[in-house]
């Protein structure tokens, strides 16, 4: 995929505006899944989508390890009472998407490399908070360990992705040395050329 893709780009559509895609949560999400799959692009965004749930739901972080990297990528869900949080929000997108055919089973896809658990961690430790999420504090550290966990024990690419998303979200600075490595590691697990757009604002 050229651009962002799966679970962390449905966390951008989380924007300070996101009601005007839905309601709630889950009108987004259906709204969005029987827009896009008209094509086999589309189907494709869906199933994309689809894996990274299932992968989570399968994983073994907590809803609270959960909870705080879906936050990275979606700064303005909600978080009141009646919010669904953790796997049963994930439980939720699964839902939306069965009719369009989006739940898949795990796996992981063909053609792509699964060596930069290390790499990615690296880049974790680094993480450092800058600014603060909105609407709900969500402690750096624990971002920082979920991401390592994803690594570790889930898909070293979801991983990478969520880390480009918690740098973002926390403001932290990437120096030129270290965007070099973000970049390696994308070509590595076969991103597009635009994929590091989420934090291309934050190279010095």
């Amino acid at each position: 995929m050229e651009y962002d893709f799966g679970i962390t780009a449905l966390g951008n559509r989380f924007h300070m505006d996101w009601r005007h895609e839905g309601p709630d949560p889950a009108a987004l999400v259906r709204g969005w899944a029987a827009l896009v799959a008209v094509d086999e692009d589309g189907r494709e965004e869906i199933r994309l989508l689809g894996r990274d749930v299932r992968l989570l739901l399968d994983s073994p972080l907590a809803d609270a390890e959960i909870h705080a990297l879906w936050r990275t990528a979606a700064t303005y869900y909600p978080v009141g009472p009646g919010t669904a949080h953790g796997r049963a929000w994930l439980t939720g997108i699964e839902r939306e998407l069965r009719p369009v055919g989006g739940a898949v089973a795990a796996g992981v896809a063909p053609g792509v490399d699964r060596n930069e658990v290390h790499a990615v961690t690296r880049l974790a430790h680094a993480l450092e908070q800058v600014d603060e999420l909105p609407l709900e504090p969500v402690p750096v550290d624990a971002v920082r360990n979920a991401v390592i966990h994803v690594a570790e024990k889930v898909d070293d690419e979801l991983a990478f992705r969520f880390l480009l998303h918690a740098y973002a979200a926390y403001g932290t600075p990437v120096p030129e040395s270290r965007y070099g490595e973000f970049r390696r590691i994308s070509e590595s697990l076969g991103h597009g050329a635009f994929m590091l757009e989420t934090i291309g604002y934050l190279v010095e």
